[in-house]
């Protein structure tokens, strides 16, 4: 069956990493995707209030909106460009598991207040 693989803080229970996965794929991403330490561990959960699309540096909630601007490889949100795809973070999730591309080879994404989360050279 299969739910999300997180790395997470022990403590705050907070998600730090998120990939679709089964309980099969605990192993293989403690030894071979992501460094453990002492303060996180890796669980596997059915449900999932996060999202973490492709080449995003870290999980953010689903229904974050999110800009995407392609040809774009800067670390701040632009002011004066027109972004390539606007909507929640659930939605591009979902839209690259059916492999529809939104913003091409070169790409950024930013939440609505203006952090970098994602690129497409990450």
């Amino acid at each position: 069956m299969f739910g999300f693989v997180q790395l997470i803080n022990k403590n705050t229970k907070e998600v730090l990493q998120q990939r679709i996965g089964s309980k099969e794929h605990l192993e293989y991403y403690s030894e071979k995707v992501w460094v453990v330490n002492d303060s996180q561990e890796i669980v596997f959960v059915n449900e999932t209030s996060v999202a973490q699309p492709f080449k995003f540096m870290r999980p953010v909630p689903k229904d974050e909106v999110i800009h995407v601007f392609a040809d774009l490889l800067e670390t701040e949100m632009p002011k004066d460009n027109e972004e390539t795809w606007i909507g929640k973070a659930s939605d591009l999730e979902v839209m690259e598991f059916s492999g529809h591309d939104v913003a091409g080879d070169t790409w950024n994404a930013f939440t609505q207040k203006g952090e970098w989360v994602g690129t497409s050279e990450y």
